[in-house]
């Protein structure tokens, strides 16, 4: 008896949550009236969390899955995506403010590393490598700044 009750409970939250596979994810406003294959595919599966591929594949990656969605679901993305260039036109300029205010060595470094980091021609796994051995090979004093900067920026997103 107490076994079909565990089985029965089960089978209730598996298709509860069936049923709301997306219901408390945290997708990007435009994907509202998107279909399901499409927030698994862009958001929440693979080719959003997949580091081997370079910005511009994940961009054409998601642009090829926008173009089978309702015409609401693309405007709602080309306003999203506007609005994400601009917060980052607007964190860019702040880094840069940030950067330049610092002494020249620490200066001439986190001009480095931003850029490695912002590359969009690399992956995000080299991006993370390629800026993981070059901020551990500056010396103490540098690092030190650099995090200092970094902290007084506010979160990214």
């Amino acid at each position: 008896m107490l076994v079909a009750i565990g089985l029965c409970l089960v089978g209730i939250a598996f298709a509860q949550e069936q049923q709301s596979q997306f219901k408390n994810v945290m997708l990007p406003t435009f994907l509202k009236g998107a279909s399901d294959e499409c927030k698994q595919a862009s958001f929440v599966g693979r080719k959003s969390d997949d580091t081997s591929l370079n910005r511009q594949e994940k961009d054409e990656q998601v642009e090829q899955l926008m173009e089978t969605q309702p015409d609401n679901v693309k405007t709602a993305f080309e306003q999203y995506r506007q609005q994400v260039a601009e917060h980052a036109k607007e964190f860019a300029d702040m880094v840069g403010d940030k950067i330049d205010a610092m002494p020249p060595q620490a200066r001439r470094a986190a001009n480095k590393l931003h850029f490695i980091e912002t590359n969009p021609n690399l992956s995000q796994q080299e991006r993370n490598d390629r800026a993981k051995a070059f901020f551990e090979a500056l010396p103490a004093n540098v690092q030190d700044q650099i995090k200092q900067m970094r902290g007084s920026l506010p979160p990214v997103g």
